[in-house]
Formats: C-alpha cells, structure tokens, sequence
C-alpha cells in the first residue's frame, strides 16, 4: 500500500489550509514561536513544495494517473484534479503576415524611445525643470516620476 506524503491523509480544503494559514500566524503573534524562524521555516517548506510541483516527474507521473480516469475527472482529498492546457502563448512572428511585421517593428521602436524617456525623466531634479516641447514649442514644468514601493521580507537559502 501506498504511504501518504505528510502522515496521516487528510481531506485538504481551502478552509483547512486557511485554518493552517491562521494558526501559524497565531502562534507568532502570541509569542509561542520566533517570528524570523516561522518566517524562514515556512519559506524553506514553500521553496521545497514549489520545487516538488514544478518537477517535471512528478507532473509526468500525475498525468499518467489522471489519464488512467480518461474523461472523468478525479477527486482526492476533496482537492479536483484536472488535465488542462495552460500557459498557452502564439508565435506571431513566424506567420509572414507583413502588417504584423510592421506594426512589431513600430512597437520595438516606440518600446525603445519610452525607455530612453523614462530614463530622462528619472535623471530629472528632485525640484523639477522647465523644458520646452518640440512639437509644439510649449515651455512645460516636468516633475520627476513618482517611485512607489512595498516593503518585502526577501528570505535566500545559501546554494552549499
């Protein structure tokens, strides 16, 4: 007989992993566990997980279980496993279609001359400039771009 992967099996739900979720997240806020070794625990086992899903044996062999059901999609542990495509992308640049060739081509142009501005834009003073605008001979008060940010916990694993 098989062995579960995490001891006994259980039925694992949205509610159970939200429940998980919360009761890590209590004992830290209840002082019962070290918030810098939860934090880094719980990322090394996301690492660890993430790595098995991506693996492409462990995808191969759970394919071939799910084809083995056919048509029918199976149920385990309350979790619904189906076989779908994902990550579907087209590859526009192969079809000789000239005026997909030139509106791409425009594109990249553009795409470059944005990040050329945006660039300038950056470099601006903190107290701003006045430029004049080429196009129109406009004298124009331009401020540096707004930089926004969220503050992150980055946890890295040495390699060994």
């Amino acid at each position: 007989m098989l062995q579960p992967v995490f001891g006994n099996e259980v039925t694992i739900t949205k509610a159970k992993q939200k429940e998980v979720a919360d009761n890590l997240i209590k004992k830290v806020i209840d002082g019962g566990v070290s918030p810098m070794n939860a934090y880094v625990q719980i990322k090394g086992i996301v690492d660890a997980l993430t790595a098995a899903l991506k693996s492409p044996d462990l995808v191969d062999c759970v394919l071939g279980e799910c084809m083995k059901w056919g048509k029918e999609t199976p149920v385990f542990h309350g979790a619904i496993v189906a076989v779908s495509e994902g990550g579907v992308k087209y590859d526009f640049d192969g079809c000789g279609d000239p005026v997909y060739n030139d509106l791409a081509a425009q594109k990249k142009a553009l795409d470059e001359k944005l990040k050329e501005r945006q660039k300038f834009l950056m470099a601006i003073p903190a107290e701003g400039m006045t430029i004049t605008d080429s196009r129109t001979g406009e004298i124009v008060d331009v401020k540096r771009p707004a930089k926004t940010s969220s503050t992150v916990v980055r946890v890295t694993f040495p390699k060994e």
